[in-house]
């Protein structure tokens, strides 16, 4: 999803920055149906996530709702936006989320792990 370096997200202006720098070097064209494809698994991992830091009560049902339906909005768009556009309006709401996640030690310690795999561009979801 975003090569980027990612720490303990103590951080967020410089990930935000490294972001905005991936936006920029992206081709202003669509996505193509690959991409896209592969886009959403990752995205469907980072859900799956998402549900045990709620089985571990690290974030409430609320949280979980919240996020799911901003995953899912960041899945939708990307048959309709350019690259460029996409990474900038999904990069946004990543920050989002992350800051509400990192409130915690187990949050923190998902989102160094989450961010491993959804940067290494050899990862599968299963």
């Amino acid at each position: 999803m975003f090569v980027l370096s990612f720490c303990i997200w103590e951080d967020f202006d410089e990930f935000e920055k490294q972001i905005q720098e991936k936006a920029e070097s992206e081709p202003n064209e669509p996505f193509s149906d690959e991409e896209i494809i592969a886009l959403r698994a990752k995205l469907s991992s980072l859900e799956e996530e998402l549900i045990k830091l709620h089985e571990q009560n690290t974030i409430t049902q609320a949280e979980l709702d919240s996020l799911k339906e901003k995953l899912s909005q960041m899945g939708q768009t990307a048959e309709f936006y350019t690259k460029k556009v996409w990474y900038r309006t999904a990069g946004s709401k990543v920050i989002d989320m992350f800051k509400s996640i990192s409130k915690t030690p187990e949050g923190r310690e998902f989102l160094s792990n989450t961010a491993k795999k959804l940067t290494d561009p050899n990862f599968i979801p299963e």
